[in-house]
């Protein structure tokens, strides 16, 4: 272990028995400011001293920003891999483009190029109905086709034309899903459906869990139920599992996250652990963030300064 000091929270976390750490599959409630970075790094230098084998350690983040920031602290001892979570279910389908019956040559689009493929989509069936909508807002229509395209199934038209509008959604998500197709192009949501399709099998599921000995994931307040399996299935129920988040700093439920998957997720693990004290603010800061938030926040629990 380093010099640097660690708390009794933490360093609860960083005990090792052997090749395995004492908490071998675990979650982290981490507040902000508690070190939960500088744990996790820990811990991955920990187990890379232990079992000497930096191929078998998969590092997952929820964000960019997390990921580089995982990526620059575990390069300075080690160059393991590091990558989002949507980086890294890129590598499953272009592996596993095979069983998936798919080109292990594609293009991910960002959501800026999504939104850009889907307007043209859009405007290419809207002339398909050149009389049907004279009455309708074009905004509101668009607004429907990217609500269904986001919930997939069990969307519903409430209008007096329903039958129509629901027949030119159905063709705009099926253009779209064309285009996609013509330009080799998957996005985020595609990546993930593809990559859990691929770990459902048993033969892609066995070889990851075989080539990763321990999962580490940070931010994982910010997942989904997709995401959430896709760690899952990653992490065989007898292989160290270190999950970090905290349900205060979800940030990204209008793009699918939901806490509530994360906090049925730690459920399912032997071990909870919390990192409470915040190194970064005053004693007066927190007992406002404290004050604030425990009359805001049902069964808020307290940060300690």
């Amino acid at each position: 272990m380093s010099n640097r000091f660690w708390t009794e929270e933490q360093t609860k976390l960083l005990d090792f028995n052997g090749l395995r750490p004492v908490y071998s599959r675990v979650a982290v409630l981490a507040d902000a400011g508690s070190g939960k970075t500088s744990v996790l790094v820990e811990r991955v230098k920990k187990f890379l001293e232990a079992n000497d084998s930096m191929s078998r350690i998969l590092c997952v983040s929820f964000t960019q920003k997390s990921a580089a920031d995982l990526e620059e602290r575990l390069s300075q001892f080690a160059q393991v891999s590091v990558d989002t979570i949507h980086g890294f279910c890129a590598k499953i389908v272009r592996e596993s483009a095979a069983d998936l019956e798919l080109s292990p040559v594609f293009r991910i689009a960002d959501s800026t190029q999504t939104s850009d493929m889907f307007y043209l989509a859009f405007e290419k069936v809207f002339c398909r109905f050149p009389k049907a909508f004279q009455n309708q807002s074009v905004q509101n229509l668009l607004r429907l086709c990217f609500s269904a395209r986001e919930l997939r199934a069990g969307f519903e038209v409430g209008a007096d034309n329903k039958d129509t509008i629901e027949q030119f959604i159905k063709e705009v998500l099926e253009e779209f899903e064309l285009s996609k197709q013509r330009q080799k192009t998957l996005e985020y949501s595609d990546l993930e459906s593809l990559a859990l399709k691929a770990l459902r099998l048993p033969h892609v599921r066995a070889k990851l869990q075989n080539r990763f000995q321990h999962v580490f994931v940070d931010e994982f307040q910010d997942t989904s139920e997709v995401q959430c399996e896709l760690v899952q299935l990653l992490s065989a129920e007898t292989s160290p599992l270190f999950v970090v988040g905290d349900v205060k700093q979800s940030i990204y439920r209008f793009r699918g996250a939901d806490v509530r998957v994360f906090e049925n997720f730690i459920k399912e693990l032997p071990v909870t652990k919390r990192l409470s004290f915040n190194f970064l603010s005053h004693a007066e800061v927190i007992a406002a963030v404290n004050t604030v938030c425990s009359q805001a926040v049902v069964n808020y629990e307290q940060m300690i300064a």
